[in-house]
């Protein structure tokens, strides 16, 4: 029995034939995978984590979710200040809500900003404001 994979994969394959002949790209492994995470090296070796092609799609995903939070949180922003510059024109009152709505808002969009997405998947995203 041959076990054999393409190093940055992480998906095995196993011959019994004799003689085996190995496909090009693949390298022949040390052993079974021992794990579904783990991905083939080019040493034979299986290496623990995401392959380098998922993670590399974890942080375009992750990548994608910031834009998202920053664009419905600049939204957000927006609206609110609307609403404080809207009040202000009319000489009303301004309530201490909405300023505190605002920062907090703000606060939060430069937190999202501020989210290293290279850490996907172990990425802690800040808690929206209630």
């Amino acid at each position: 029995m041959v076990i054999y994979a393409i190093p940055g994969e992480s998906t095995e394959s196993i011959s019994y034939i004799e003689p085996f002949a190995l496909p090009d790209s693949y390298v022949i492994m040390s052993g079974p995978r021992p794990d579904p995470t783990y991905y083939a090296n080019e040493n034979g070796e299986w290496l623990p984590g995401p392959a380098p092609r998922v993670l590399q799609q974890m942080i375009i995903e992750a990548t994608q979710k910031q834009t998202a939070i920053l664009s419905h949180a600049s939204d957000i922003i927006g609206a609110i200040t609307d609403e404080i510059e809207g009040l202000v024109d009319s000489e009303e009152d301004v309530p201490d809500k909405l300023r505190s709505d605002l920062k907090a808002w703000k606060q939060y969009r430069i937190a999202v900003k501020n989210v290293d997405v290279s850490l996907a998947p172990d990425i802690g995203w800040p808690t929206e404001p209630e």
